[in-house]
């Protein structure tokens, strides 16, 4: 059972107070809610002491942060629903583009970049047939293609792009560590010393 739901104990007038509480909102009040059940305002002295007694037996502040709490994750999961429809729109659509321009590719192939002549014999003579260059050139294909691969990557949910990190003319990254003194063996007053020298460093790089 949901505590926003009508509880064990809970009589049918108090359970239809509460929801009439429940129902007003985040901003909902007592006086509000005695207002929307009954459809009168309350005495100038507050909401009848039955009232209080059902909203603090009853836990309807708890209740109605729970409820809350629920709507809020039911807005949010049908907005993520939302959103998971139209990514799934989108895939759709960038996967039906590559297959159109794959088909115009593949037709684009098809045909010569260059002027071809063609003598064909037949029984009244030589014939001779002119094929026209495509209007479209190598670098027109290859972008083309890396869109058509770019699209199917982005349909599918794979990474349409690689960096890689390198060090000096190409070669791998060197990391180096810091090495860490072993100070255990030193004395109290070796220590010490240190330890002025050190703030007088500090005093020096304050002072520039």
């Amino acid at each position: 059972m949901r505590v926003w739901e009508r509880q064990e104990g809970e009589s049918a007038k108090a359970y239809e107070a509460f929801a009439a509480y429940r129902d007003l909102g985040p901003d909902r009040s007592l006086p509000a809610a005695y207002r929307q059940r009954y459809g009168k305002k309350p005495a100038a002295g507050g909401v009848p002491g039955y009232f209080l007694a059902w909203s603090s037996a009853h836990r309807w502040v708890e209740r109605c942060r729970l409820y809350d709490a629920h709507l809020e994750e039911q807005a949010l999961a049908e907005l993520e629903g939302e959103w998971i429809q139209r990514r799934n729109r989108v895939r759709d659509t960038e996967w039906s583009i590559s297959e159109r321009l794959m088909e115009r590719l593949e037709g684009m192939l098809e045909h010569p970049l260059t002027e071809e002549v063609v003598e064909e014999d037949d029984e009244d003579g030589l014939r001779v047939t002119t094929i026209k260059p495509s209007r479209w050139t190598l670098n027109t294909a290859r972008l083309i293609a890396e869109s058509i691969s770019k699209l199917q990557r982005l349909a599918t949910g794979q990474a349409t792009s690689r960096n890689e990190l390198t060090g000096p003319d190409g070669g791998p990254i060197s990391i180096q560590q810091e090495e860490t003194l072993d100070l255990s063996d030193l004395t109290d007053d070796e220590l010490a010393t240190i330890e002025e020298i050190l703030a007088r460093a500090r005093s020096r790089s304050r002072d520039t």
